[in-house]
Parts: C-alpha cells; sequence; structure tokens
C-alpha cells in the first residue's frame, strides 16, 4: 500500500496537454483563421480606396489653394499654371504621387467656370478611383487635359 501511494503521487505530480485539448486548440486556431483571412485580403482594396480619397482630397485642395493665391496675385511667383489634371501634381508638396495611383482626366476644364473634373486611380485595379476639382490659373484658352 505504501508503494502504491508513491505511484499515485507521480502521476498527479505529472503535467501538461492531453492530446484532445491540443486538438481542440489547434481546432479553434483553425477556425479562427479561416474567418480571418478574408477579412485581411479585403482591407487591401479598401486601404486602396482610402489612399485614393486621401490623394483626391489633396490635390483638390491643391488646386483651390493655387487657384486662390492665384486670384489674390496672379503675378506671384509661387502661382503654378493648371491647364490640365497632371499640372496640379506640382501643386502639391513634393510633386510627385504614389506610383500606385495615376491621374486621369475626366472633362475638359470649362472655359466659363475655370474648372475641371479629374479622377485618381488605382493602377493594381482600375475599378477604385476618386475624383477631384481642379482650377485653371494659365491660359485663356481651355485646354483639353
Amino acid at each position: 500500500m505504501f508503494l502504491n501511494t508513491s505511484k499515485e503521487r507521480n502521476v498527479k505530480s505529472q503535467s501538461g496537454f492531453t492530446l484532445i485539448e491540443l486538438v481542440v486548440v489547434i481546432v479553434i486556431l483553425g477556425i479562427l483563421g479561416a474567418v480571418a483571412v478574408p477579412k485581411f485580403i479585403s482591407m487591401e482594396a479598401e486601404a486602396a480606396r482610402a489612399s485614393a480619397k486621401g490623394i483626391a482630397g489633396a490635390l483638390t485642395s491643391a488646386s483651390a489653394i493655387n487657384y486662390a493665391l492665384y486670384k489674390a496675385n496672379p503675378d506671384s511667383a509661387d502661382v503654378v499654371a493648371v491647364n490640365s489634371c497632371e499640372d496640379v501634381k506640382v501643386c502639391v508638396e513634393g510633386d510627385d504621387l504614389d506610383s500606385n495611383f495615376e491621374i486621369v482626366a475626366d472633362t475638359a476644364i470649362a472655359a466659363d467656370t475655370n474648372v475641371g473634373d479629374c479622377s485618381v486611380k488605382y493602377v493594381n485595379d482600375e475599378s477604385i478611383t476618386a475624383s477631384f476639382k481642379i482650377y485653371r490659373t494659365a491660359a485663356a484658352d481651355p485646354v483639353t487635359p
């Protein structure tokens, strides 16, 4: 009987996970992975849409500020000549667009309002676009972007 108690103590003092517990944890992790992976994949498109909107907003703001400067002081050396959608890039600090995006002309700049519509397009997925406005600050004749 004394020996039997000693063996019981050794068995009770051993710790660890059973095979069933390990299998259950692996199955749960597999289910979580199967649910989470599609969510992370769709976030790339959401991030591209948000980036396109951010770039479009920056280009609209830069064009509007440039136009306001042009109206306040047409002879200022700081005014950037804007006749097309591509010209607006120079208004943004660094004048370089992210290589994943390109500017696309939507409409020509209207002669009566000096305003045109442009878009920023994500290069890897052409369905991801964002529109922005540009304001002409040079040349009296309308130029087709």
